[in-house]
């Protein structure tokens, strides 16, 4: 039996051997690992950071284009006031003024900026702000009577509500009907 445990002898070391060089081999790809995951992880977070600061120098110019284009309207309004000297007369500065709020409109509509149609439309409390009901007649109960302020959409989403004034059927309209 000896010669046997001479052959379990024999054979260690050399396990061992193999052993030890497979751990090394494995510290070192660990090692790489580690290395490879912490300079991914530091180019994360730097892109990370450079998407923040992106986003707030967009944020921050966003309005850049729109802004500019409204120069020229001012620019039109301080030319009309320049010439209102009292010396022309009301019809040519009310067109003049006329012409700047065109103006004024398309600049909104080349934005995105669409006026929201409220008068004889159906009271919609998603488009519409009542600040009143007004005794009306059975065809026009619920209907936007008067357009107190302007309302917009930008791009399809609610920029301001139209504020309204919406009928309601009289009482003599209501017990008839």
């Amino acid at each position: 039996m000896k010669p046997e445990k001479d052959k379990v002898k024999a054979r260690k070391p050399k396990e061992t051997e193999e052993g030890n060089e497979k751990l090394k081999e494995a510290l070192c790809l660990a090692e790489e690992l580690k290395d490879k995951y912490l300079r991914a992880h530091a180019e994360l977070d730097n892109a990370r950071k450079r998407f923040i600061k992106e986003k707030e120098e967009y944020v921050k110019f966003a309005n850049k284009d729109i802004l500019s284009e409204t120069l020229y309207v001012i620019d039109n309004f301080d030319r009309a006031l320049g010439h209102m000297n009292g010396t022309q007369k009301v019809e040519s500065i009310l067109e003049g003024i006329k012409m700047i709020q065109k103006q004024f409109h398309l600049l909104l509509e080349r934005n995105g900026v669409k006026k929201i149609e409220a008068l004889g439309k159906r009271f919609d409390p998603a488009l519409h702000e009542a600040v009143e009901h007004v005794e009306t007649n059975d065809e026009k109960d619920g209907m936007v009577t008067e357009e107190v302020q302007q309302g917009y959409l930008l791009n399809g989403r609610l920029l301001r509500p139209a504020v309204v004034k919406v009928g309601r059927k009289t009482k003599e309209a209501a017990t008839n009907g």
